[in-house]
């Protein structure tokens, strides 16, 4: 049936040219399994650096938690504070990123002939995940030390 449509599909002349198709799809194909790899372990350090800054942020802070639940903080104001206190400097931190990944993106993706840009909602969306997931890391940690006695933690410090 392919030969029907096309006849010269076997001739030995046009042969280069679907090598050096198959060459290019194959290498961008190994770039992009690369890119995935890397943007892998990104991600899982990226995850574990925020899950580390929460917990030695809740570690240091465990005697002002105590402190202000003697004084008759609820537990959910010491939350919201908390929660407030840590994010400010990670959404920061994220929209200070979003700039130049935005311009790394746009500078690699160039480099193909079927371009396809990221949205921008994509880069918000991975801005919000990642306020997310600190937020429910620290969370975590904050209610780990709320579990604690405030007379435990006065008296260790």
């Amino acid at each position: 049936m392919v030969t029907e449509r096309f006849p010269d599909v076997n001739d030995p002349k046009i042969g280069w040219l679907s090598d050096a198709i198959r060459a290019h799809y194959n290498k961008s194909e190994t770039l992009a399994e690369v890119v995935a790899v890397m943007a892998g372990l990104c991600l899982v350090l990226c995850i574990a650096a925020l899950y580390s800054l929460a917990s030695h942020y809740a570690a240091t802070r465990a005697r002002e938690i105590a402190l202000r639940r003697v004084l008759g903080a609820g537990k959910r104001e010491i939350s919201q504070l908390f929660l407030r206190k840590m994010l400010l400097p990670v959404a920061i931190g994220g929209l200070l990123a979003l700039g130049p990944i935005w311009w790394l993106m746009a500078q690699w993706i160039t480099k193909f002939k079927d371009q396809a840009p990221l949205p921008y909602g994509a880069y918000a969306l991975a801005l919000v995940l990642v306020l997310a997931l600190a937020a429910a890391m620290l969370l975590g940690h904050v209610r780990r030390v709320l579990k604690l006695r405030p007379a435990s933690v006065l008296y260790h410090e």
